[in-house]
């Protein structure tokens, strides 16, 4: 491999962790105006577009996280009264988890925020570009999860 396309392949993986930043922060500073966190926002949002009540190792795998940390933040959720949580007839120790009404209020409302962002941040991308973008971050995840 040359030193131009490891040059490259570099400059990707560090526009990852600033993007990953500036995002993490963009989403602090939605979310916080409903007393919750880009990683409590993004548990949330696990939940709601899968459109139904999930486990903890379901979401974990979902995001890219560890059941550790969204079990943390579960319990947060739920002292907060954002998620509640129901019996799982698949497994007794598992539990599922959905939305309460405050929780959807207040995800539907950082989501319409973050849309409006979204548009400001994609602007001067077109459909072909955005496209590609997406191939080349899903063939980089499904890489990276092989290697795991």
């Amino acid at each position: 491999m040359t030193m131009q396309i490891i040059s490259q392949q570099n400059k990707i993986i560090i526009g990852l962790f600033r993007a990953y930043h500036d995002i993490s922060l963009i989403g602090d500073q939605l979310a916080s105006e409903h007393g919750l966190t880009t990683s409590k926002w993004k548990v949330l949002g696990a939940i709601r577009l899968e459109n139904t009540a999930l486990t903890v190792p379901h979401i974990a795998r979902l995001m890219g996280l560890t059941r550790q940390a969204v079990q943390r933040t579960i319990d947060e959720l739920l002292k907060l009264e954002y998620i509640q949580q129901l019996h799982n007839p698949a497994h007794k120790k598992s539990s599922l988890f959905q939305l309460t009404e405050i929780g959807e209020k207040a995800f539907d409302a950082i989501n319409k925020e973050w849309e409006k962002m979204a548009v400001s941040i994609f602007k001067n991308l077109n459909k072909q570009d955005i496209d590609i973008t997406v191939k080349s971050l899903t063939d980089i995840i499904a890489t990276i999860e092989n290697m795991k």
